[in-house]
């Protein structure tokens, strides 16, 4: 199964193969081959361009190629799609999303030797690159904006109401949870643009990704309710409830599933 291939990669892979052959279980005509000849061609352009620079300089202009010449920019437009999740559609339009970039760039950069990883931040995706034990830079990948310690401080109290900032935060994340926080960025692209059936084979990995998440069997709950399986939305549905029953969601939920009528089982 693709599931079970991808479940696979997160133990040995780089996100990005993980990421393409998520492409390829949602729209199925992705040619990997095409996109590793693509990668090796990026990556010498870069190795040309940075040959005889050293370190810093040669990461500073990686940063200024990856985002001047090769033109990967965050989306023109304010609304999310699809697309500016899915790898394939990432290289080709050279547009994406905070994490989907993210993955771009950090595969490019450890081509090249730098020590580059992604960083699971609050409301926005970030980059680390570490020069050396004890010294290191954090980046936008939107943009490739350098971000002082004091820009981080701004990040996260922006989006979470706390005293202290987290340091715990910056540690470097694994494919595993790169691929988690891209695919539910996927998820609510596919939800928004009303793609329920690929939605739902978004969360049926995030589910196999994080089998104890109760939010995620939520999600999954509407999606299957969308999509006319109304049994199974309602066990994920319960599992939601019986899990979180604090939850506002969950209160809201439980009264509406009062009023919910079955409606015909559909087999996917």
């Amino acid at each position: 199964m693709m599931q079970d291939s991808i479940l696979d990669m997160l133990e040995h892979e780089d996100p990005f193969w993980a990421a393409l052959v998520i492409c390829q279980q949602l729209e199925q005509d992705v040619d990997i081959d095409h996109y590793h000849l693509l990668l090796d061609s990026l990556v010498e352009q870069c190795r040309i361009e940075l040959s005889g620079k050293t370190d810093l300089s040669a990461f500073k202009s990686f940063v200024s190629l990856f985002y001047r010449e090769l033109l990967f920019s965050a989306p023109r437009l304010s609304k999310t799609s699809p697309e500016l999740c899915l790898m394939n559609h990432v290289l080709e339009l050279r547009q994406g999303m905070s994490v989907s970039l993210a993955i771009v760039f950090s595969f490019l950069a450890r081509r090249l030797g730098f020590d580059v990883h992604g960083i699971n931040f609050p409301g926005h995706f970030l980059l680390c690159w570490q020069q050396n034990a004890t010294r290191q830079f954090y980046l936008d990948p939107l943009n490739g904006n350098l971000l002082s310690y004091e820009d981080l401080e701004k990040l996260y109290f922006a989006i979470v109401d706390e005293d202290e900032f987290d340091n715990n935060l910056l540690t470097p994340c694994d494919t595993k949870q790169v691929i988690v926080r891209l695919l539910n960025n996927l998820k609510v692209a596919l939800m928004d643009e009303q793609h329920f059936s690929l939605a739902l084979q978004c969360s049926d990995l995030l589910i196999a990704l994080c089998p104890d998440d109760p939010y995620e069997r939520r999600d999954r709950g509407f999606l299957l309710h969308q999509l006319n399986c109304f049994q199974v939305a309602l066990a994920d549905y319960r599992h939601f409830i019986k899990e979180c029953p604090t939850d506002p969601a969950a209160q809201i939920l439980k009264l509406q599933l009062k009023h919910l009528q079955p409606l015909p089982v559909v087999f996917h």
